[in-house]
């Protein structure tokens, strides 16, 4: 049940001349603005305001449930949530009141405390199956970096139609013990080791909950795991338990070594960075927590040192010698191609011949020496090592006899539903050995029984 707050409770506590919109009558109709609302409001108006009261009570606020407003300013707010002399007037919008006059007209409010909005987000049920064809308006999206968005879901049948409220802001001020002008603050504390550097991440401004501050700091690792997605460098990993001290994250480069790794831990994220490619997801990571409105805090001395320790280092990330072939073999075939022709298929490190492979194979190549091994391909002669570049593999006789067969052999695959074969050749192609040209055409059943194999 929600702690209430009257009207001249808050005039005393904070000197400002609050109207309710029950006291104020609309002179055609000569009815109040909280009668008129009674009557006209939809169900989900209903729930918006119910819901995002809720909210605010667990953050302990105490509640205006009404329609409230400040006297010279003719506007209202759906409802106040009020604690120690923070005032927020929250507004529900529906989709059909979302526009720039409308915002414009509520945020007059914001003068005499911080202004939140709840918005209708969509049914909230996560099914690849289910088209929540909802979208939230782009001036929200816009709106939200720098005022609390609330949305609210109105559930689906497979969910039973579960209403919630959750934050489309994604550090909302309002659930932080935080004063109106101030920014939200992290701190970063570095820790410089012999090749790495550490640094250890954690909210100076704490929210209202305990809970929250640990979900906060995942969705901190969870979000910035997410936009590293979006390099094909890199490869990131996210994984949360059901404890969220349990929460990790790992930072792979295109040959599977680990350039940063982290976890969370009483309360604080700890993160490991290696090499130049570490220091540049260190930037990026500074870039990304401005980008979601908090500001971080750290020793710029301390950032330097990083910065010339990271950049000295060896980059496990970096392939100074590449010199990739080119190939259309299955790649644990071009695997057993190269220990074979440049290592005369002798026990050879991982970090050898890595510098022979295409990309789209470094990228993963810790999962194509396991298929080489369980497709028998590969052989391991190495006595369990951990770190993928010290393991040492060789080619099996079968392997390379099928490799050899596969360069020397034309083969045809038919093209279903056309009565016609494609005709293609494998090849590999390493600087001047080889210079065999891609050969593909097509050809029907009937020249395919005389057709002579390329040259």
């Amino acid at each position: 049940m929600s702690v209430h707050i009257s009207i001249k409770e808050l005039q005393e506590k904070t000197g400002i001349k609050f109207v309710s919109s029950g006291d104020v009558i609309k002179t055609p109709t000569k009815k109040s603005y909280k009668t008129l609302e009674i009557e006209s409001e939809s169900e989900t108006h209903t729930y918006m305001k119910k819901l995002g009261i809720e909210y605010f009570d667990r953050l302990d606020y105490k509640i205006y449930p009404e329609g409230i407003g400040v006297k010279g300013v003719f506007t209202f707010a759906d409802f106040l949530a009020y604690k120690e002399g923070r005032i927020v007037f929250v507004e529900c919008l529906m989709d059909n009141n979302i526009n720039v006059e409308t915002i414009m007209r509520k945020s007059q409010l914001s003068e005499f405390g911080e202004m939140c909005f709840v918005i209708v987000g969509g049914s909230g049920y996560s099914d690849p199956w289910v088209n929540d064809c909802h979208e939230i308006s782009s001036n929200m999206i816009e709106i939200s970096t720098r005022t609390d968005i609330l949305l609210y879901f109105y559930g689906h049948f497979k969910n039973d139609f579960e209403k919630k409220v959750s934050s489309l802001t994604p550090f909302p001020k309002v659930s932080f013990d935080i004063k109106r002008d101030e920014s939200l603050r992290v701190k970063i504390l570095f820790k410089i080791k012999r090749k790495t550097c550490d640094i250890s991440l954690f909210f100076i401004i704490k929210p209202y909950r305990k809970d929250d501050e640990l979900k906060y700091l995942q969705a901190i690792l969870s979000r910035f795991s997410w936009m590293l997605l979006k390099r094909k460098d890199l490869r990131s990993r996210y994984k949360s338990r059901l404890y969220p001290s349990r929460t990790k994250i790992k930072i792979n480069d295109i040959k599977s070594t680990t350039v940063a790794s982290g976890e969370i831990s009483n309360s604080q994220i700890t993160i490991n960075f290696r090499g130049s490619s570490g220091l540049e997801i260190l930037r990026e990571l500074l870039l990304f927590l401005k980008n979601m409105g908090l500001t971080a805090e750290y020793d710029e001395n301390d950032f330097k040192v990083c910065e010339e320790k990271l950049s000295a280092s060896e980059d496990p990330s970096v392939q100074k010698d590449a010199d990739p072939i080119e190939s259309n073999l299955y790649p644990t075939d071009q695997i057993v191609w190269i220990l074979n022709h440049f290592f005369n298929n002798k026990p050879t490190r991982v970090s050898d011949f890595v510098k022979y492979l295409p990309e789209n194979i470094l990228f993963n190549i810790n999962y194509w020496l396991r298929r080489g091994v369980e497709l028998r391909h590969l052989e391991r002669t190495d006595d369990g090592e951990r770190r993928v570049k010290n393991r040492i593999y060789v080619a099996t006789k079968q392997a390379i006899d099928k490799v050899e067969k596969s360069l020397n052999e034309t083969h045809y695959t038919e093209i279903p539903g056309k009565s016609s074969y494609t005709m293609f050749q494998a090849y590999v192609k390493h600087k001047h050995y080889f210079p065999r040209k891609k050969y593909v055409e097509s050809v029907s059943p009937k020249s395919f029984l005389t057709k002579k194999k390329p040259n």
